[in-house]
């Protein structure tokens, strides 16, 4: 019996180190989350991403009347291959603007889906607390 503890806690730890390594890369074309000041890559890494800070965070908080829904600009380090080191800027808006929540780099599409958290109030949010999700498209 002690064997197949032992066993399968071998085999437990195992399968929970593959998928933490697999969380930790970019795939091209899934989408993945970056919190504030993270650096991501490719397995290969061909391209790498680091969340740099939130530029502006205009949105409209819930429950509050706004002339318009407002955005959130990042700055974002990206580098690959054929490049050296380079920011980017990405807008978001609530209403899909993909048009500049998107950047081409290299021959590769940044897209900005989403930032977290949600703007609840006025007050600032802290740079620590965001999260934002992405993905990478090649062209």
């Amino acid at each position: 019996m002690k064997n197949y503890t032992i066993a399968f806690l071998i085999l437990f730890t195992s399968f929970s180190a593959c998928r933490k390594q697999s969380n930790s890369y970019i795939v091209l074309g899934k989408s993945f989350n970056l919190t504030y000041d993270e650096q991501k890559s490719t397995s290969d890494d061909a391209i790498s991403v680091h969340f740099k800070e939130v530029i502006e965070d205009s949105r409209c908080p819930r429950y509050v009347e706004c002339v318009w829904e407002g955005q959130v600009k990042v700055k974002l380090r990206v580098e690959t291959e054929n490049i050296n080191p380079e920011d980017i800027t990405l807008t978001y808006r609530s209403d899909n603007h993909e048009d500049i929540a998107r950047d081409t780099l290299d021959d590769m599409v940044f897209i900005l889906e989403n930032v977290l958290p949600e703007r609840l109030t006025l007050s600032e949010i802290p740079q620590k607390d965001y999260m934002i999700k992405m993905r990478i498209e090649e062209l």
